[in-house]
């Protein structure tokens, strides 16, 4: 049996509309990118969303949505004064502090150790957290013994870094926005003064690795994803698929080691 043209059109917009409605009814239809972590398959957490996979996109009241952390305390851990800290993306960290002199870095890495110490879940990682962050988890009850030897040598003092504290009002913005301008300015000349020296930084590009004569291949085997473009930042790259920046940067700059 032949469906009449006439029934067509009309039978089309009623499917696909129809399918729309029922996906957003089921929570399905998304026209927009989500801001919500994966959620654990297995183990004591189960079902629960999985602080590993907070991307630096995600904003302080974001990630207090997903874990029930408030962002005001997330801030007070970090460092950072904020009439609205919800509004602080986790990526922002690595523009207020960035990397200490021992290597470890403050940036997205650290809120996913604090988050999953915070809300009782045990979890392996490289990253450090700040002193403040480690003040926070003592005064919730979250602090152990066992976390001393964990985070021995990994605990960072955020006194060290000019940008300490971060205020929302717009004078003393500005003042710290012009600061990190002037901080940006003077490592692009320090790195364009160091251009004989191979290792990985903030700024450095796949194609400046390849250029130092490690091949596509093993980059993308440490990275564990594919290059689309090699003039991406390597800290970008593992920004946007949840690595962490001090694990990659630190495996390359051992095969460039003479």
């Amino acid at each position: 049996m032949r469906l009449k043209t006439l029934l067509v059109f009309p039978l089309v917009i009623i499917i696909v509309f129809g399918g729309i409605a029922l996906a957003d009814g089921l929570g399905l239809w998304q026209t927009e990118s989500s801001k919500v972590p994966i959620l654990i398959k297995e183990g004591d957490f189960e079902g629960s969303y999985d602080p590993g996979d907070i991307r630096g996109s995600y904003s302080f009241a974001d990630i207090e949505n997903a874990f029930d952390v408030p962002s005001a305390v997330i801030a007070q851990a970090f460092g950072i004064e904020s009439e609205t800290p919800g509004d602080i993306l986790a990526k922002d960290l690595e523009e207020i502090y960035g990397e200490t002199k021992d290597g470890l870095e403050v940036g997205t890495g650290a809120i996913r150790t604090f988050i999953a110490y915070y809300i009782g879940m045990e979890y392996i990682s490289d990253d450090g957290i700040p002193i403040d962050a480690m003040e926070v988890l003592k005064a919730e009850g979250k602090w152990s013994d066992e976390l001393d030897i964990l985070f021995e040598g990994k605990l960072i003092d955020l006194s060290q870094f000019d940008t300490y504290s971060l205020v929302s009002d717009g004078e003393s913005k500005d003042v710290l926005e012009t600061e990190m301008e002037v901080e940006d300015h003077e490592e692009a000349v320090a790195e364009d003064h160091d251009e004989d020296e191979q290792l990985v930084k903030g700024k450095t590009t796949v194609k400046e690795i390849i250029s130092w004569g490690i091949s596509l291949e093993i980059i993308e085997e440490i990275l564990n994803v594919k290059v689309e473009n090699d003039n991406m930042l390597v800290r970008d790259i593992c920004e946007n698929n949840g690595l962490s920046f001090n694990d990659v940067k630190t495996a390359i700059n051992n095969l460039l080691e003479p």
